[in-house]
């Protein structure tokens, strides 16, 4: 006998003598492996990037599309195209089950920061039209995020058993 079954044998109780010890090695292996696999898929899928791409394209979709159906139907200088924005992300958290604010955030801040240049062009070619830009990235992306955050707690409201 090799010395690891030696260490087996003397592990195993006097009155278990019918018990068959590789049996029950295997089957502890078999535990341990499911245990690390589980664990293991659960980390990778926290570990996963919050982004998907059907999602990221979805975000830039309706922001850019309420932006600028709000941005032409109020013209509040800035605040329609929020408003866009804020309508964009709530569309969104309403219409899904997933969290998706990695990706409204994103698509808010982008589209936010791409129609303040847009709309302040002769600024930004003649002067330093960062801090205004800055501005819309920041607002774009903060306002889509949380219409995102209103739409699903509405979803979540509307689907909730009373």
């Amino acid at each position: 006998m090799s010395e690891r079954e030696d260490q087996r044998q003397r592990d195993i109780p006097a009155d278990a003598e019918d018990v068959d010890v590789d049996t029950v090695i295997e089957e502890t292996l078999a535990e341990s492996q499911t245990t690390e696999a589980d664990s293991t898929g659960t980390l990778r899928s926290r570990l996963d990037s919050p982004l998907s791409k059907r999602g990221l394209s979805i975000a830039f979709l309706l922001s850019s599309v309420c932006l600028l159906a709000f941005g032409f139907a109020f013209p509040l200088w800035i605040f329609g195209e929020l408003l866009g924005l804020f309508v964009g992300g709530f569309a969104y958290g309403l219409a899904t089950e997933r969290r998706r604010y990695a990706e409204l955030l994103l698509a808010g801040a982008v589209t936010g920061g791409a129609w303040t240049l847009l709309g302040n062009i002769g600024l930004a070619l003649f002067t330093s039209a960062l801090p205004l830009i800055a501005t819309g990235v920041v607002g774009g992306g903060l306002v889509a995020a949380l219409g995102h955050y209103f739409g699903r707690d509405l979803r979540d409201g509307l689907t909730r058993e009373v």
